[in-house]
């Protein structure tokens, strides 16, 4: 139902990434949904922006495990921050990781985003409430893409 808004490439060769919808949830609330070039069952990315005030984007990406390791979201994580930043014009994207999660705790420390906080017992995985870690970065942070 959605036509691609923005479109990048990425630098895996063979690999595009396009917005393809920006929806409302609510009068400050939208949403969109990042797509790429290897099968939707393979990968879900976006991000949830409140653009009022507060113009904040929460940042969110799952790979199958096939594709781990591959690079994949670090570019995707990266390639949503500079959409934040430079088409959306937000203030601040951020994002959440288990804590045991170690690999992509160095994805966000790869996309610029700084650690901000514990919540704790906060996402329920296989039954178990495990913590989170927060992280963020904000627009006048350092990045090197």
């Amino acid at each position: 139902p959605y036509k691609p808004l923005i479109e990048y490439s990425l630098t895996t060769p063979g690999i595009s990434t396009a917005i393809i919808g920006i929806g409302q949830i609510s009068d400050d609330i939208a949403q969109c949904q990042l797509s790429q070039n290897i099968t939707a069952s393979q990968l879900t990315s976006g991000m949830k922006l409140s653009l009022d005030k507060f113009k904040l984007g929460e940042i969110y990406y799952n790979l199958s495990p096939d594709n781990w390791g591959q690079g994949y979201a670090t570019e995707i994580a990266k390639t949503l921050v500079k959409l934040g930043f430079e088409d959306l014009k937000l203030h601040k994207v951020e994002a959440g990781v288990a804590t045991e999660n170690v690999r992509s705790i160095g994805v966000l420390e790869k996309a610029g985003m700084t650690r901000e906080g514990l919540r704790r017992k906060i996402l329920p995985i296989r039954g178990v409430w495990k913590d989170n870690y927060h992280y963020a970065i904000v627009e006048d942070d350092s990045r090197d893409f």
